[in-house]
Formats: C-alpha cells, sequence, structure tokens
C-alpha cells in the first residue's frame, strides 16, 4: 500500500511539472510567435512572463532582449549568450548579429564588424554576410564590402542576390564609379521580387545624375514618383545627391537608453539641420513632435520642389556650418538618424 502511495504521489508530481512546463513554454511560443507578426506590444507580456519563470532557456532569453527598450540591457543578455557554449551555435550566431544591430543603429560601426563578423566565422549565412558588408560601407571599408557582396551576387538567388546587388552599386557609387553603380543597380531592379526596387531606382538616379544623363535619370525618377512615391519623402535622394554619396540606414530598429541631449538655440543661427521632408504636413508634424520629446528646437518649413511642395522637418539653429555638423554626428548620427545641413 505503501509503495503504492508513493508511485502515484510521483506520478502526480510528474502531471504537475508536466503542466507547469507546458504553460512556460506556451507563454515563449506566443510571445515569439507574436514577434514574428512584428507585434513587440503583445509580445512583451508573454515573453517577459516565459523569461521569469525560465531565464536559463537560450531562446526564452534571446527574445527578452530582443523585447528590451534599454538598448545597454539588451547588449548585456546578447553578450551572455554569445559567451554561452551550451546555448547552441545558432542561438550564439543569432546573439551576436542582433549585438552587432545595435551598434550599427547606433553609428558604432567598428563594433558592429566586430561583432557581424565573429557571427559570420561562427556560421557563415547570407544575413550576417549581408550586415557585415553594409557595416564596411558605412566604416569605409569599400574593399572588404566589394569582397563579400560580390560572391552573393553570383549565386543569382533573389532576394539576397537584389540585396547585395543593391548594396555593391552603393560601393561603386561611393568610389565614384558611376557606369558600374548604375549596372547593378539595374541588375537589381530588374530581379524577381527584389524588395529593393525603390532603393536601386533611387541610387540610379544618382548614377545618372553623375553621369550627366539627364534623360535617364528623370525616367527613373518618374519610375519612383509613380511607384514608391514615398522614397520622395525621405531623405534617401537628395541628401546623397548633395553630398556625393552618404548612405544611412533606415532599416535597423534604434534603442533607447544612450541618450540626446537639445539642439541648442540660437535665434541668429543661419544653418539648420534637416532631417526628412514630407508631402503629407501630417507627416511632417508627426515626426516634429516625436523629436520634440528630445531636442527643443524642431521645426517644419515649407518649400516647393520639383512643382510639388514639401515639408521639411529641421532641427536646431547653427552660426556655422561646422557647428551643425558637428551636432549632426555627436547627437544624430548615434541614434541612427539622418541629417543634411541647410542654410535657413
Amino acid at each position: 500500500m505503501h509503495i503504492c502511495d508513493t508511485a502515484g504521489k510521483r506520478s502526480a508530481i510528474a502531471v504537475v511539472c508536466a503542466c507547469v512546463w507546458l504553460a512556460h513554454g506556451r507563454d515563449a511560443d506566443i510571445g515569439r510567435s507574436f514577434l514574428e507578426q512584428g507585434n513587440v506590444g503583445e509580445a512583451r507580456e508573454y515573453i517577459t512572463r516565459a523569461y521569469e519563470k525560465d531565464s536559463i532557456s537560450a531562446p526564452n532569453v534571446l527574445a527578452y532582449a530582443f523585447i528590451q527598450l534599454d538598448g545597454r540591457r539588451a547588449a548585456q543578455l546578447y553578450r551572455a549568450l554569445a559567451a554561452d557554449g551550451n546555448a547552441g551555435v545558432d542561438v550564439r550566431t543569432e546573439a551576436l548579429t542582433r549585438l552587432g544591430m545595435l551598434f550599427y543603429a547606433q553609428g558604432g560601426y567598428d563594433s558592429a564588424c566586430a561583432y557581424f563578423e565573429e557571427a559570420w566565422r561562427l556560421g557563415p549565412a547570407s544575413r550576417s554576410t549581408r550586415m557585415l558588408a553594409r557595416a564596411a560601407i558605412n566604416k569605409g571599408d569599400l574593399v572588404k564590402a566589394e569582397a563579400l557582396l560580390a560572391p552573393m551576387v553570383a549565386l543569382h538567388e533573389a532576394p539576397p542576390a537584389a540585396e547585395a546587388l543593391y548594396y555593391l552599386g552603393n560601393v561603386y557609387l561611393l568610389r565614384q564609379e558611376y557606369e558600374q553603380a548604375m549596372n547593378c543597380y539595374k541588375k537589381s531592379v530588374g530581379s524577381f521580387g527584389a524588395p529593393y526596387t525603390g532603393p536601386s531606382l533611387a541610387g540610379g538616379v544618382l548614377a545618372a545624375r553623375k553621369l550627366e544623363k539627364t534623360d535617364l535619370a528623370q525616367a527613373l525618377y518618374g519610375k519612383i514618383d509613380q511607384n514608391f512615391d514615398f522614397l520622395l519623402e525621405s531623405s534617401l535622394l537628395e541628401p546623397v545627391a548633395d553630398s556625393g554619396g552618404s548612405f544611412a540606414e533606415h532599416d535597423i530598429e534604434t534603442r533607447e537608453g544612450f541618450g540626446a541631449e537639445p539642439a541648442p538655440k540660437n535665434a541668429r543661427g543661419s544653418y539648420t539641420l534637416q532631417v526628412g521632408a514630407f508631402a503629407s504636413v501630417e507627416n511632417a508634424r508627426k515626426l516634429r513632435q516625436e523629436l520634440l520629446a528630445r531636442f527643443d528646437d524642431v521645426t517644419v518649413a515649407p518649400a516647393r520642389v520639383r512643382g510639388r511642395t514639401l515639408h521639411k522637418v529641421r532641427i536646431g539653429s547653427f552660426e556655422s556650418e561646422a557647428d551643425a555638423e558637428a551636432f549632426g554626428n555627436k547627437r544624430l548620427r548615434p541614434k541612427g538618424m539622418t541629417f543634411r545641413v541647410v542654410q535657413k
């Protein structure tokens, strides 16, 4: 009788443990499902609960790090995972890649390159290769970027090849090799299902302008206006054309926790930093409202550009172009924000 009771208790404990494990697993699965849908808000509750119940599980830690608003905390978790030999190669590679993305979004391209390269060496994949190449471009190491991108282009696998072609075009554009840049952009546009069609058309406009092929530039611009008009409301075309090739990234989520200082106010300043230009005044006002949480001098100025009104969002007022550039490099670029210095 005693033996039966003991066996029964063990069975009951096993059932309870199984139910608890299933509950923990369900929270984690639901949270990760929301993440896959891009619903970080809904994911946060489930992932946090799963992490609090089991902070040893590598997948739980990886998901928990992703939902952190504090960039420092996220980096701490990713580093711990990357150093955990029991986490598995896939998890460690992902942790290193995401760690690189954090620094990439802040403009820390040296650190981003180091983490992306470590991920690439641990488990070479198209994603880590592309990220390493993009960080190398921003770092100014165009030779390395070309060496990484060229083999991907040769695989002819869309969309990775289309993306590689776009960034390879950027490499040639920055080298002032405009014919080669144009060829890359054309091939990227022609790739089936290429998500980089719009940006590649924009790159083609820039290359055509540099080659003084006015008709071609206008034709490509017309395609953008017809199919990708949102690009005309971004800083993708205008700043690069004026600066000779400053490609900034817009596809990496920035994190809070790294600080920013308000822009200096100076009513007599002749220069300001333009951070966006929108056909929709509502979109311009929305961006201004978001920026006012971090900067105390944000304005919206309308201007006519090619027969249409654009509402330009600007930060700060500076006495000299050098002061404006220094502020932008110190306070905007590390946040992943693009800008151009303009006169008022």
